[in-house]
């Protein structure tokens, strides 16, 4: 589905994108968390085309339900109940997808669920810890988080 909404823009002449663009972004708003979990996990054609709009510069605006899916995508690599394969290296991209506050609220609990596992968290850090130490939601935790070397 993501493939046909990315294609269908090229149908859309340029004086018409605004409003594409804020229709579907108003559909994927709509979209319930328990169904964002699932496209999470199966890294669907919803994951691509949120990937897709990033990708292109459209400013995509997810609400809340998008954000505790996040969350709980990343709870759930930690737990070891989701292996995500695609998208390698470009999961916190997705936070692009959120409002600049809810964008820190989801980083921030990502943080708090690293630190409180009583997993690995090799795999979650893999997915987030790049944009988590480089917006300095990692800093004054690295040390404990390292085991005290302060080093990876």
């Amino acid at each position: 589905m993501g493939a046909l909404y990315l294609s269908a823009e090229g149908y859309v002449g340029p004086a018409d994108r605004p409003r594409y663009h804020e229709l579907l972004n108003g559909k994927l708003g709509q979209v319930p968390r328990e169904v964002w979990t699932e496209c999470l996990k199966t890294e669907d054609a919803a994951v691509k085309l949120v990937m897709g709009f990033l990708d292109r510069g459209i400013v995509v605006q997810l609400g809340s339900q998008f954000e505790d899916a996040l969350l709980a995508h990343a709870q759930a690599v930690i737990g070891s109940k989701v292996e995500p394969v695609k998208w390698r290296g470009q999961w916190s991209r997705l936070a692009g997808a959120l409002p600049s506050a809810l964008r820190e609220d989801l980083l921030r609990n990502i943080r708090d669920s690293i630190l409180e596992a009583p997993e690995p968290v090799g795999k979650v850090l893999a997915l987030w810890g790049g944009t988590l130490l480089e917006e300095g939601f990692l800093r004054r935790r690295r040390m404990r988080l390292c085991g005290g070397s302060g080093e990876w």
